[in-house]
Order: C-alpha cells, then sequence, then structure tokens
C-alpha cells in the first residue's frame, strides 16, 4: 500500500534488534525488550561504524543503546565472530557474488552475518530548479532490518530522510559537482557507494548504463538467477528486456531485471549468447551474457573463477597494494585487467593493483571492476575501496562524564550548556542528560553543532525506555519536542556517527513551553490510504503532531498534473502522490522546508484515482496549516485502431499492409498475424515526432518472446512461425506516442543465406540457422571464420552484412561482426562491444 515515511519498525521482543546488540538482548529474556511507540521519519536508526578493523565496539545506535538491555546499561560487544558480531577485522565485508547473483564465477565464504547490499546507485545528473530524488535501497541476505545514512556535505537546501532513505535535492545554480556517500547498514555490517552528482543547466536524456556481469556457468538442472543491474542518471524508471529470444524454459522479469534458468541436458554445448537490454523509455543499453551449461563434471571449456577479494580500506598519503586471484576450471593461462570504477592513479600490474588516495578521496568509496579472461571466457568481480583521512582530531572528555547511561545522567535544567562528543579509536562518546519537567509543559530540546565535523543526533526517552521523540537528521541542527502530563523525568541522548572517530563540540539549549492544543480539520478521519478523502477546494487543512492526511483525485490518462502547497510560516509539511493506493514508492514528490511545496507529473501514466498523502516533518511533532492547488491540463487521446489486450487485439490481414495515425495513451497496442507453419513476419514501427516506440513479437500464447526491439524513433521485429496459430505483436512507448505501423508476412524460408540468420545465429551446413559460438575455424560452419569466438562471413562492404552487423576490419581481414556501442580507447572483451568497424585488440576499441 501507499506508504508515506512516517513508521518506525515494531520491536516487540528482541529478535528485532540488530548487531551484537541481538545476541546480548536475547540473552535476558527474563528482561523483555519495550517498545517506544511509532516515531515516523525520526526513529531511531543504527549507526554505521566510523573506524574499520581496528575495534570490539558494536556500532552505535539509539536502537541498540536505549533497547539492547533493560536497565539502559551501554555496552561492548567482544568480536567472538559468532551470532552475526562484528570481529576485529571484519567491520567492512566485501560485495560477494553467489551463484544466485553474480556478476562473475566468484568462490565466497560468509560468516554468521552477512552484509547487506545497496542497490546501485549510479551517478546522477540534477536540473536547476528541479528536484532530485534518490531512493536509497538495499537487501539484506539474512533479512536484517537495515538502517541507511548519508556522508558528505549536503548542498544547500538538500535534505536526507533516514527512515524513508531518501535524498532530495533541488539544485539553484549550475556547474556544481557534489559527491556524497549513501550507507546501509545492518546494524553489524554495511555497504556504501559515493554518487557523483553533476548540476546542469537544461535537461538532457541520458542513456541508461548496465552494471556489467562476465560469462556465466551453470550445471544442469540447478535452479539460476541473475539479477541484471542498471542505473540511469536521469533517475528514470527501467524496463530490461532482451533481444531474440531467452534459452528454453528460462525467463526475465521486465520489472526487476531477474533472469531465472533451470537448465536441462540438452542446452549442454556451446554457450548460450544473452542479449540482455534496459531502457528509460526513450533510450536504452544493450549487455550480452554468455551462459555455459555444463553437467556437473569437467566442463570442456568454462569460465575463470574470482576468488573474491575482501573490501579495501586506505588511508589519504599511504600506498593501497593488493593481489585478486582467479582459477581457471580448464587450466588455462589467465590475464587480468582493471576495468570501471576505478580511481585516478591507480595501476594494475600482473594482478596487484597499487594505489595511492590523494587528500580529495577521503571520505569516498569506489566500486572497482576487475577482470579475468582465459582468452576466450572472462569473468568480472568488483572490489570496494574505502578512503579515510587518517585523521584523528583531538579532544578532552567535558565535565558530565562520565554520562553514558542513564545511571550516571547528569542534571541539566532550562537554558543552555556546551559540550562534546568526545571519542577514541577504541570507544564511542554517548551523553545521556536527566531533565525534570513539571506537569502540563512543554518541553523543546535543540542541539547544534558543526555538520562539517560528524553527524549527531538527540533523542528524547522516559525511564522505561520509551522513546518520546528523536530527530536523527543530517544538518547541524537537531529538535525534539514533547509534552508532558504529569510531572516526571525524561532522559535527553546525543549520539553522533561519522566515518572515524568524533571530536565534536555541541550546544544543547532546553526551554518550556505551555502545551499547545492542535484543532484537526473537518475532514478527519482521512489517516490511511482506505480512508482518503476527495481532495477539498479549500484553505483550513491541517496537519497535527502525528497526523497523516491522504487525499483522492481522478485524473486521465497522459494529463499534466500540478500541486502545489502552501504551508503556514515555520512549519515543515512535505507531500507524496502515488499513482494506486497500494504502490510502495510515489510517482512524485515534493519534500523540501520551503513554505510553498510544488509537484508535477508531466503526463500520467494511467487514468484513476491518484492518492496524495500529506506529512508534517518531522512527524512525530510538526504541526501547521496548509492549503493545496491542482491544476489538470491536456491528456491522451487514444486511437480507436488497436487493442489494449491479446483479447482485443487488431488482427493483421494480408501478405502486407500499413497502419497510420496510431497512438500510445496508457497501455500497449496490441495486434495480431493468424500465420500458417514457416511464415516470415516482418513488422516495423516509425514514430512521427520525438517519442519511441518499442516493438515486441510473441508466441501464439502471448507471453513467449520471439523478438523485440527496444524504444526507438525507428524499430521492426522479425520472426518465422513455428507451426501455424495466432501471433502477436505489440508496440509500447510513452505516453502520447504517435506512429505507424508496417508489417509483411512471406511463405516458408528460402535458401539460408548470410542476410537472413537472426543475430548470433549464422547459415550451418544444412541450410539452417546455427549458433555462431566457434572455439577455432575449424568448428565454424560453411566456410565462416573463427574472430573473437563469433563465426563471421567476409564482407567489403556494410551492405554485405545484415542488420545490427557492420563490415570491420580484423587484423586478418574484412568480416561481418556486430556492432556494439563502446568509442574508440573505451574497453572490450569482443569486437561485438565496439561501435562500427572498429574491433577489439589488447582490451580496447580500436580502428585497424
Amino acid at each position: 500500500m501507499a506508504t508515506l515515511p512516517l513508521n518506525a519498525p515494531e520491536l516487540t521482543d528482541a529478535k528485532e534488534l540488530v548487531g551484537c546488540g541481538r545476541r546480548l538482548a536475547e540473552d535476558r529474556r527474563s528482561a523483555p525488550v519495550r517498545a517506544g511507540p511509532r516515531l515516523g521519519p525520526f526513529a531511531p536508526t543504527a549507526k554505521t561504524p566510523y573506524k574499520e578493523g581496528a575495534m570490539n565496539a558494536t556500532p552505535r545506535s539509539l536502537l541498540s543503546l536505549l533497547l539492547a538491555a533493560s536497565a539502559f546499561t551501554l555496552f561492548a560487544c567482544e568480536g567472538d565472530g559468532g551470532d552475526g558480531g562484528p570481529t576485529a577485522d571484519t567491520f567492512i565485508t566485501s560485495d560477494t557474488a553467489a551463484p544466485s547473483d553474480t556478476k562473475g564465477p566468484v568462490d565466497t565464504a560468509t560468516g554468521d552475518n552477512r552484509a547487506p547490499e545497496l542497490e546501485r546507485i549510479g551517478d546522477r545528473v540534477a536540473i536547476v530548479g528541479e528536484p532530485l530524488v534518490i531512493v536509497v535501497d538495499a537487501k539484506d541476505p539474512d533479512g536484517d532490518t537495515l538502517t541507511y545514512s548519508v556522508f558528505g556535505a549536503l548542498p544547500e537546501g538538500a535534505r536526507f530522510d533516514k527512515a524513508a532513505h531518501r535524498f532530495e535535492w533541488t539544485p539553484a545554480t549550475a556547474g556544481t559537482t557534489v559527491f556524497l556517500t549513501f550507507v546501509v547498514s545492518d546494524g553489524s555490517e554495511f555497504d556504501r557507494e559515493t554518487v557523483r552528482i553533476e548540476v546542469s543547466a537544461q535537461g538532457q536524456a541520458n542513456a541508461p548504463e548496465f552494471v556489467q556481469v562476465g560469462d556465466q556457468q551453470l550445471i544442469v538442472g540447478a535452479d539460476y538467477q541473475l539479477a541484471l543491474q542498471a542505473t540511469d542518471a536521469d533517475g528514470d524508471r527501467l524496463r530490461y528486456g532482451y533481444d531474440g529470444q531467452l534459452p528454453s524454459g528460462a525467463s526475465l522479469n521486465k520489472d526487476s531485471g531477474l533472469f531465472r534458468w533451470r537448465p536441462a541436458a540438452d542446452a549442454v554445448g556451446p554457450p548460450h549468447r544473452v542479449a540482455f537490454t534496459v531502457s528509460d523509455g526513450e533510450l536504452s543499453d544493450t549487455m550480452t551474457v554468455r551462459f555455459v551449461v555444463t553437467d556437473g563434471g569437467s566442463a570442456s571449456d568454462a569460465p575463470p573463477v574470482f576468488t573474491q577479494t575482501p573490501a579495501q580500506n586506505a588511508v589519504v598519503g599511504q600506498a593501497l597494494s593488493f593481489t585478486v586471484s582467479a582459477t581457471d576450471p580448464n587450466g588455462d593461462a589467465l590475464t587480468y585487467a582493471l576495468g570501471d570504477g576505478a580511481p585516478s592513479g591507480a595501476s594494475l600490474a600482473g594482478a596487484t593493483f597499487t594505489w595511492t588516495p590523494a587528500a580529495a578521496d577521503a571520505g569516498l568509496t569506489y566500486d572497482v571492476d576487475f577482470s579475468v579472461t582465459d582468452g576466450t571466457f572472462n569473468a568480472l568481480m568488483t572490489v570496494k575501496i574505502s578512503v579515510t583521512s587518517g585523521q584523528t582530531a583531538t579532544c578532552s572528555p567535558d565535565v558530565d562524564e562520565p554520562n553514558g547511561v542513564a545511571s550516571e545522567a547528569k542534571p541539566i535544567a532550562v537554558g543552555t550548556v556546551e559540550r562534546n562528543i568526545c571519542e577514541t579509536a577504541d570507544a564511542y562518546d554517548v551523553d545521556v542528560h536527566a531533565l525534570a519537567v513539571p506537569a502540563s509543559t512543554k518541553v523543546v530540546a535543540t542541539l547544534a553543532f558543526d555538520g562539517a565535523a560528524g553527524d549527531l543526533d538527540l533523542a528524547l526517552m522516559d525511564a522505561a525506555e520509551a522513546f518520546l521523540a528523536v530527530s536523527d537528521g543530517v544538518t547541524s541542527v537537531e529538535e525534539v519536542s514533547w509534552t508532558a502530563d504529569a510531572e516526571v523525568t525524561v532522559y535527553l541522548v546525543v549520539t553522533g556517527f561519522g566515518l572515524e572517530p568524533l571530536a565534536m563540540d555541541y550546544t544543547l539549549t532546553v526551554a518550556f513551553d505551555a502545551p499547545e492544543v492542535c484543532v484537526e480539520d473537518a475532514y478527519e478521519d482521512n489517516d490511511t490510504p482506505a480512508t482518503a478523502k476527495p481532495l477539498p477546494e479549500t484553505e483550513a487543512l491541517q496537519i497535527c503532531a502525528g497526523d497523516v492526511d491522504y487525499w483522492t483525485l481522478d485524473v486521465g490518462c497522459g494529463q499534466q498534473l500540478e500541486i502545489g502547497m502552501d504551508v503556514a510560516e515555520g512549519s515543515d509539511i512535505d507531500m507524496y502522490l502515488f499513482e494506486h493506493a497500494d504502490d510502495e514508492d510515489p510517482i512524485a514528490s515534493a519534500a523540501t522546508e520551503a513554505d510553498f511545496e510544488y509537484l508535477e507529473v508531466a503526463s500520467t501514466p494511467t487514468a484513476g484515482a491518484y492518492l496524495l498523502g500529506v506529512i508534517g516533518y518531522p512527524h512525530s511533532s510538526m504541526a501547521g496549516s496548509y492549503s493545496l492547488l491542482t491544476d489538470l491540463s491536456g491528456g491522451c487521446i487514444d486511437d480507436t485502431q488497436a487493442g489494449s489486450a491479446r483479447g482485443s487485439a487488431l488482427t493483421l490481414g494480408g501478405a502486407a499492409g500499413e497502419l497510420s495515425g496510431l497512438a500510445i495513451c496508457c497501455s500497449a497496442d496490441w495486434f495480431a498475424l493468424d500465420l500458417a507453419a514457416s511464415d516470415q513476419v516482418i513488422a516495423a514501427a516509425v514514430v512521427s515526432g520525438t517519442a519511441a516506440v518499442s516493438l515486441l513479437a510473441l508466441g501464439p500464447d502471448g507471453a513467449t518472446q520471439l523478438d523485440s526491439a527496444e524504444p526507438a524513433a525507428s524499430v521492426s521485429v522479425g520472426f518465422t512461425a513455428g507451426s501455424a496459430g495466432r501471433y502477436y505483436v505489440v508496440a509500447d512507448g510513452s505516453v502520447g506516442s504517435a506512429y505507424g505501423l508496417e508489417w509483411l508476412v512471406e511463405g516458408a524460408a528460402a535458401e539460408c543465406t548470410a542476410m537472413s540468420c537472426a543475430q548470433y545465429y549464422v547459415c550451418g551446413d544444412d541450410g539452417s540457422c546455427v549458433v555462431d559460438y566457434c572455439d577455432d575455424d575449424h568448428s565454424c560452419p560453411n566456410g565462416h571464420v573463427c574472430r573473437d569466438s563469433y563465426c563471421v562471413n567476409p564482407c567489403d562492404t556494410d551492405a554485405d552484412c545484415r542488420a545490427a552487423y557492420a563490415c570491420k576490419a580484423f587484423a586478418n581481414g574484412d568480416y561481418c561482426g556486430i556492432v556494439g556501442d563502446r568509442l574508440a580507447g573505451q574497453g572490450c572483451w569482443y569486437h561485438a562491444d565496439c561501435q562500427g568497424s572498429m574491433v577489439c585488440v589488447d582490451s580496447a576499441c580500436v580502428q585497424l
């Protein structure tokens, strides 16, 4: 369902705790953990350890500090390596590539607790005046609760919501570049990625890019899966696909990019090439992966296997050196190479990597790709390298120390105190302050510090360990507020986190106010998607502390939707728009500190009742009035020709024909062809204007893909009917795409020629199309020769080559080869990676 960033995990027993806090809590079953109330965006979050490999203390978190022991005892956790606890040398673990989710064959060994893994974000481009939103997601193989944070100097006006793991920023000036490191932690281990954000004055479409994977080895009868990943500098929603057909029995989830296959015995033999595609609706990228299927015994030829290199920690000014290692099942000689992500100045000599970080690298994390080849197959491995400055600030404990637990808390009163968080390489510092609050009094506590030195958070809890309010933002000021009904003593807790030991002064200001009474508007109860009310035309709307407002509005297909929200001065209220009430992620949002929030959907992807959620920030304490302004304009008018599903597909009659005036609105266009066995079909779409359309050819079941073409201004698909029946062509694209469709149906295939086979196939000796994989010239049929494991035919010009091929200049002659997307000088494995007539020489695309 549509979920706003307002709910903390419900910690009802010790099993919900993280890291070694979980271990201690489970040992104290006689003292069950009491959970505080649901707190919203500022729910306590586990912190990332600042120093890797040098301490035996648990990662700090309000969660573990306040809940791990019922007597509120701060603890240290010895690195015994059991039950998921950290050890002295494993605060950072490597990204591992297992058979179920891998870049290439990698030997891995995991302990009891496995590190979470961030979903790749990639570098981004932000446009002046337009909101940039990055939602940081991760998966944890153990199912642990994950928490998120960010390091680096946040640009002015940016905000990172830790509970929603959502970064949002609307840049005001072009020409700037920002580096931010996003971190995910399971309380014991963590993963992180440094993202480069470049600010541009004008928007320009950027194509998505695959995260490269190597050749894969599979075993007959064993379940296999590969999670494709791609990044998009524009943050566009991505769809995965493939050219041609998948191996028999294989499937691909086009939303998630998850490829699954359990190969049968007849899959043993030449490698199966699959050309995966990823598209943002306009531009696309292609990546070819070779799958080698064996029967579980010794393979006649198989990819090399990397031994996973653990994540590395580098220090500014100090040389980092490590050696990567791989084995080859066939004993072939191996050659290593440095791939994408390597920092400036890094080098690889043989299998040994060397690099000395500069001062500008401090705080950054590099995902460095290494490749290894046996001359035929390739494997990839990513090693994460994190850089610290190596400089430790000095400080002296403040006058209240020790005050790391409630029993040692020193009393404070209304006013201001100056204290510090003073840490060493072996110990964290947490400050707990006791505050006596009169009855019917509102407490307002403000924590101020220098955010450039690290991040501090502020929490308010009672003697029963229940959280009353928490502020864990990433700005230099944190504030909590809470109203006491009766006289009570509460505790203000200050914690810090950073990539290195902290030495941070802070100012804590406490004030008492009279309780405020918030009067809810007349539209309550509308606190859930199920109780959402139609969006009213009124200025009298109100958010109270802990309140959420849900509104519905009816939207047509392809309309431009604009929503403005006028917020009362001094209040921080945000809004999130969902396409459907059960969606987890919004399609648009406005979550800044401005008094006027604005969101826009240029072309609504579906028609129906959209859901708007309004929430205060922080949720537990923010209150204020607001008004909403909406404007809907335009819309997509669908044509009356094509069907919108298999059952309503428009039948294309005759041996040839064309349709004009077609338009794609909020559903794909379906067309049907009634074919005889061996009929050959070509269907082509040509777009009017600047839009892009994709085509998909499907078998009689309406699901089996026969051919596909990613979005472009002119696309075509072709296939041969394996049996008589009804086949389908599906056109899709961005809302409002206008296009025309042409089709041609011919009888049984004529004699096989160099121009008649599909990609990755060549004419065999028997006149049929066969797989183009080869080991040498002798394994190629019908006079073809072997180049880079592809059987190729000679050529004089591009006209001698079929679609998607070019006449490439190899060192020993010109042959038709697949056209890739790599430019001159860029890295490659095969000629098929390189553009035009270029080929791959010494791992680089060159023109011979």
